[in-house]
């Protein structure tokens, strides 16, 4: 149990096993019932974490409007009164896990992993949200394998909500002066060189990035889809890794895993990556 949550259920939905833990909370399993197969990610925040900093967070969260932004679902609240959060549940490491166990991804599969993170950041800065961790570990996998950036524990707000449903929170030139919004962009194109250093066809794409200081979210995720035609996620590891792509965090040559609970808490991963299980390998109905 949560160490300052006495009771077995949290809005309705009873606590299985933990997921994950970082600073500011603990992520754990929710089951509505034997009846009801629903399952969630409850959030629970830890005594210290000051409520106006939860507060921000479930603003941020209720402004994201992208299947590929971490969906809430609810509000609950623990035995002492605090707020925690009933979370769209996620498979859990994601694209980190997948890329670590597999060294890379195929043309269209890293197309499918990264032109709609680049676009779900377009729409948290358009509703006046900068995400503040974009990056691989960010980025799960819900079960239709489409992509979905998560760990939004640092994101703060830079805007109000816009008035008109189409409408930006900033100017361009506001967003363009934006240090948080310069952050998600910076952590945006060292993604981008992860997932593409080591696709043919994508030198063009990665000069462009270091050479233009300007480029937009939309013209990078444009740029991404003329790669090649997106492909469905294949999230089967090899089933025999080579020894050599498993070293240790630290040893030379190694990857380094940062698993990430299904809420996107990030917790340290011990011992080799482990395949990730999905239902369906078929090309998902937001590919088609």
């Amino acid at each position: 149990m949560p160490e300052h949550c006495h009771m077995e259920t949290v809005g309705g939905y009873r606590l299985v096993r933990m997921l994950g833990e970082g600073e500011r909370a603990q992520t754990w399993l929710g089951h509505a019932g034997s009846l009801d197969e629903r399952v969630v990610a409850i959030k629970i925040f830890r005594p210290w974490v000051p409520s106006a900093s939860i507060s921000d967070e479930v603003e941020a969260l209720a402004r994201a409007s992208s299947p590929h932004l971490l969906r809430l679902d609810d509000l609950a609240t623990d035995a002492d009164g605090r707020t925690c959060l009933i979370l769209q549940r996620l498979q859990p490491a994601g694209l980190s896990r997948l890329v670590a166990a597999r060294g890379r991804l195929e043309p269209g599969e890293a197309v499918t992993a990264l032109a709609p993170l680049v676009m779900a950041v377009a729409e948290l800065h358009r509703v006046g949200v900068a995400h503040g961790q974009v990056r691989l570990s960010s980025a799960l996998l819900d079960d239709r394998g489409a992509p979905v950036l998560a760990a939004f524990g640092a994101a703060t707000l830079i805007g109000s909500f816009p008035s008109h449903e189409l409408g930006s929170s900033l100017t361009p030139a506001q967003l363009a002066s934006d240090l948080q919004v310069h952050a998600d962009r910076q952590g945006l194109a060292e993604l981008t060189k992860l997932l593409l250093s080591r696709q043919h066809g994508a030198r063009t794409l990665l000069e462009w990035l270091d050479s233009e200081p300007e480029w937009s979210l939309a013209q990078l995720a444009e740029r991404v889809f003329d790669l090649a035609p997106a492909t469905a996620i294949n999230p089967v590891a090899p089933a025999r890794p080579r020894a050599s792509s498993l070293r240790s965090p630290g040893e030379p040559g190694g990857v380094g895993l940062s698993a990430v609970d299904g809420a996107g808490i990030e917790r340290d991963s011990p011992g080799q990556p482990r395949p990730v299980a999905l239902a369906a390998l078929a090309l998902p109905e937001w590919l088609e």
